[in-house]
């Protein structure tokens, strides 16, 4: 069979590979109807398990979400202070900085969904666009008329292809592909969303959409095209897993299988538990034709001398060694998400390590800096839509790397709690001390929260309130 012809809208072997790797954390984003809507992909169907079983067992699970949040963690270290332009910035860019996608938001705030995004991919990107105007407008019309230039978060999702050249020894992006929805008006009332190609290249676009021919097959066709006035694409990656140009990897993604692992054992706990809260009803000897009466103010009569009815209940030992294996991988998975916030010391010598260990540069900050560098790239693109070639320093906040010692403590700390050892509001405090959680976060107050988002599946205490036992 002859495979298809590609078109605009195919996405390239990079893509269709990163997209493999996005998927389990981006059901793991999605939360409980995600990972539910996974099915089978995520939470196997046993050999001889009928369907009606299986989605009684699926319906059963509930997510331990410790991506999610690790993910939020990471995030909110990040961004907990505000980003901001440093000295030399000029006026324009500090304009641009209050609003900097055209649509009120301010570059902190832009940069929270490009950031998480990022975190949970390995890559996202910023488009600096500028609005079309008149050809032959001057730069004070286009001033006149309110045009500047203004960013777009392209969702890694969204960028299904690109090109890129190598010339003089540089590596150029010379086309990109974005996949976009746009809504437009429909009649009198109504609405429809259409969904089109973009296609980027240096000094010109074009939007494709799908039209359908007089033979009723449909193909993509240019429906609007148009130049701009640089001579390289606008587009700018931020990396926080990159394997390559424009390519990365999900730099949590050890977490994710982490967590896939919790939601399946913790299915299987579910599973168990519910089975041994019914005995099962056991019969020895019993006449086929004498009726069983189970209930109170009941007699049980048999004409068998050998006859023996009894319930067979379940050991719990199964439900103990369920118990076992949740909290190693909760405790697992905490380490996990605690490991982007460690110092890299690599290989270092027992006298480097006996240095000052602050120094040391953690992988959150490593991503930072990139966050920052992609920033700086982007405001420099964004004076060249201007004709302009200022560049504009900008500060992330990168202050949050725990030492080799507070890393330590934090582990020793987690496994004195998982062992009953250390109470909660103990080790929340410890972790408060160390700048790991917010000084303001009041324990009584995520108590509260906890309960809110219910039980952990790894205590029977919680299995048992999951049932409103």
């Amino acid at each position: 069979m002859t495979p298809d012809k590609p078109t605009v809208a195919t996405p390239s072997a990079t893509y269709k590979r990163m997209a493999a790797s996005w998927a389990l954390p981006l059901a793991l984003m999605g939360g409980f109807d995600s990972m539910r809507a996974a099915g089978k992909l995520y939470l196997p169907q046993e050999a001889a398990e009928t369907d009606q079983a299986y989605r009684v067992r699926l319906a059963r699970t509930f997510l331990y979400n410790g991506f999610k949040r690790a993910i939020r963690s990471l995030h909110g270290e990040g961004l907990a202070k505000p980003i901001r332009l440093g000295e030399g910035a000029s006026a324009d860019a500090e304009l641009w900085a209050r609003d900097i996608d055209n649509e009120g938001r301010d570059l902190t705030a832009f940069c929270f969904d490009v950031f998480e995004s990022a975190l949970v991919r390995g890559v996202s990107y910023i488009l600096v666009d500028y609005p079309r105007v008149p050809v032959g407008s001057t730069l004070a019309d286009e001033r006149s008329m309110g045009a500047r230039p203004y960013w777009i978060h392209v969702y890694p999702e969204n960028l299904i292809g690109w090109r890129i050249e190598r010339a003089g020894g540089q590596r150029r992006l010379v086309q990109a592909r974005i996949r976009e929805r746009v809504t437009e008006p429909d009649g009198e009332w109504g609405e429809q969303e259409i969904e089109q190609i973009r296609v980027l290249e240096p000094g010109g676009a074009r939007i494709y959409r799908k039209a359908q021919r007089d033979n009723g097959i449909e193909e993509w066709v240019v429906v609007d095209e148009y130049p701009m006035s640089l001579d390289f694409i606008p587009l700018v990656p931020i990396y926080t897993g990159r394997t390559g140009d424009m390519e990365a990897a999900p730099p949590l993604v050890d977490l994710a299988e982490k967590n896939l692992e919790h939601w399946q054992s913790a299915s299987d706990q579910r599973h168990i538990l519910h089975v041994a809260r019914v005995p099962i009803l056991f019969g020895k000897g019993w006449p086929d034709d004498e009726p069983v009466t189970i209930g109170p103010n009941s007699l049980v009569k048999a004409s068998s001398d050998g006859a023996d009815l009894r319930y067979v209940e379940h050991s719990g030992a199964a439900i103990g060694a369920g118990e076992a294996d949740l909290d190693r991988i909760q405790e697992q998975m905490t380490l996990l998400s605690l490991e982007p916030m460690l110092p890299r010391t690599g290989d270092a010598t027992a006298t480097a390590r006996a240095l000052d260990q602050a120094e040391a540069n953690s992988a959150l900050q490593a991503w930072a800096a990139n966050l920052q560098d992609a920033l700086e790239l982007a405001f420099f693109y964004s004076h060249r839509w201007i004709g302009q070639a200022d560049e504009t320093p900008v500060l992330v906040n990168d202050d949050f790397g725990l030492s080799v010692q507070d890393g330590q403590d934090i582990e020793a700390l987690i496994k004195l709690r998982m062992a009953g050892d250390l109470s909660r509001e103990s080790l929340w405090h410890e972790l408060k001390r160390r700048g790991v959680l917010d000084d303001d976060m009041i324990p009584e107050e995520e108590m509260g929260r906890i309960e809110e988002e219910g039980p952990v599946l790894g205590s029977m205490a919680g299995a048992a309130g999951a049932n409103g036992e």
